[in-house]
């Protein structure tokens, strides 16, 4: 059957982080977003995923373009990883496809040309043959943007990441609507309001230097953490390459002005109490300016006692880990640190229920499909959308690789095969396979086994473990059944013999250890 609509999520839904889905409409399809998730604690030398789009043959033969939601980078940082092979044009606001230029021109040393600005409260645009109608959103980064297009059976509606917006810019009653879900859990936020006044109380209550961090690309928080820098008659510091750019790319958009920005190597000329400092690093990543100063000296400088550390930003889940760990750091040197848990530091970009029943109530979609958010964020969304009124079984929860189909009005869901991902190895920022990464977990976790086998002038095995220890008396059991198997060896040993003596090896220490470490097995040179 030919469907009129089709949707599959190759990120974003059941984690928080890698959006990316591909609308398909038969003769052509899109991409919208291509993010990334930060996954730190999740395999040893790793700092992040990206989906693998190619696992989808549609991404091959018909994609037209990229829509481009947003600049946050789990909307816009798988983008660098693919650009090679994406001959599309990309779709985007001002902001996010500054942002787009300089993650590209940092990892591949290319210059991106096909870039089409979307702009104003609410536009039109032709991508392929299809008509799509972006509106404004607002969200914690400037230049957010939702859209809407027409298929047969009504209007396909995507909201992408906000926190509100005017709902009477969308259509009344149509067929499907994909909506965030990442707050659908929680009544009411704290206002920005109320975070510029616990702010400003810590800046003037810190007898020494002030220290902040927010993301880098929300510059409505940066632009009034910089009026209360100011306010509070401190001498502003930056440091941190993303909020770097930012500020650069907010500058040459005209979106912050009036922007003094004292130079680092000064910083020690000023007393500590004339000094604050906006960093990045609220995640606790492993090489960003927050992480370093917790662990001591930074570029010359060092935050001591009556200092103040303010984290303006929330705990993406699955880094609080990381990011405890460096609140301790702080803490153990007597540096005050301000967070979500105990102060008002941060006010979400993302709509809470007071916002999400207002759209929900307001344009009445028939089916609705919660995105962005694990699953327990989508669960909420299901929850609050039966209260709000609409049937269960017209709200789809769906994870990574389902496919939603329309044909008419109607609308089915159908499990595909599993959607892979890649990882970012943060030594050369290099993708490696799923497969890479579950096998450097298993050698952290297992160890590793190898061993040189010697079919010629007689069986011998050589073993060395790495990351447990092997007693002498399982070796030489090892040992002695290598041997046995060798001397049923009557032409030189295959791969196949490999494969088998790596499972015997591998029952073996299975039976004595209980442990699966990864095992090597090569041949060694014969002698005469």
């Amino acid at each position: 059957m030919k469907y009129d609509f089709s949707f599959i999520a190759l990120g974003g839904v059941g984690e928080i982080g890698s959006n990316c889905y591909l609308m398909d409409f038969g003769d052509e399809c899109f991409l919208i977003d291509l993010g990334l998730s930060f996954c730190d604690n999740l395999y040893p030398g790793v700092s992040a995923s990206v989906p693998d789009i190619y696992s989808l043959k549609e991404v091959k033969n018909k994609l037209k373009g990229i829509i481009i939601t947003h600049g946050h980078d789990d909307h816009i940082g798988g983008i660098p990883y693919f650009i090679h092979q994406l001959n599309v044009p990309i779709y985007t606001s001002s902001f996010a496809g500054e942002l787009i230029r300089s993650k590209i021109s940092e990892a591949v040393g290319k210059s991106v040309e096909n870039i089409i600005l979307i702009k104003g409260k609410i536009c039109e645009q032709k991508i392929g043959n299809r008509i799509f109608t972006f509106f404004k959103t607002h969200h914690s980064i400037p230049e957010s943007y939702g859209f809407y297009t027409k298929i047969k059976g009504g209007e396909i509606v995507f909201t992408s990441d906000f926190k509100r917006f005017n709902i009477e810019l969308l259509p009344k009653n149509p067929l499907l609507l994909f909506v965030d879900a990442t707050n659908a859990g929680i009544t009411e936020d704290i206002t920005e309001g109320e975070v510029r006044s616990t702010i400003d109380r810590i800046i003037k209550n810190t007898k020494g230097v002030f220290v902040t961090a927010t993301f880098s690309t929300n510059l409505f928080r940066i632009k009034s953490l910089i009026n209360l820098i100011k306010k509070n008659g401190r001498k502003l510091f930056v440091t941190g390459r993303s909020v770097t750019t930012s500020l650069e790319i907010a500058k040459k958009l005209g979106l912050i002005k009036d922007l003094d920005i004292v130079d680092w190597e000064k910083i020690n000329r000023y007393q500590r109490n004339e000094v604050a400092i906006i960093a990045s690093g609220t995640q606790g990543e492993k090489f960003s300016s927050l992480k370093q100063m917790s662990v001591g000296k930074f570029k010359g400088f060092c935050l001591q006692e009556g200092d103040s550390v303010v984290i303006s930003s929330r705990m993406i889940p699955g880094n609080e880990k990381n990011i405890y760990h460096m609140i301790n750091q702080f803490i153990s040197r007597d540096i005050d640190v301000y967070y979500v848990d105990i102060a008002k530091t941060h006010s979400t970009g993302h709509g809470t229920q007071k916002e999400l029943k207002k759209l929900l109530g307001g344009i009445r979609a028939r089916y609705i499909v919660p995105i962005h958010g694990e699953a327990r964020h989508l669960k909420n969304l299901k929850e609050l959308a039966v209260n709000t009124g609409y049937d269960k079984e017209n709200i789809l929860i769906i994870d990574r690789g389902t496919k939603i189909l329309i044909k008419g009005k109607e609308v089915t869901t159908v499990k595909q095969e599993s959607i892979k991902k890649f990882f970012i190895d943060f030594h050369d920022n290099s993708l490696i396979t799923e497969e890479l990464a579950r096998q450097r977990r298993k050698i952290g976790e297992e160890g590793v086994c190898y061993g040189v086998v010697t079919y010629k002038p007689y069986p011998r095995l050589k073993l060395e473990c790495y990351g447990f220890d092997m007693s002498n008396e399982v070796a030489e059991i090892i040992t002695k059944e290598i041997r046995n198997y060798i001397s049923l060896i009557d032409n030189g040993i295959t791969e196949s013999d490999k494969e088998n003596m790596k499972q015997i090896v591998k029952t073996i220490i299975k039976k004595c250890y209980n442990r699966k470490p990864l095992i090597i097995l090569g041949e060694g040179v014969e002698s005469d």
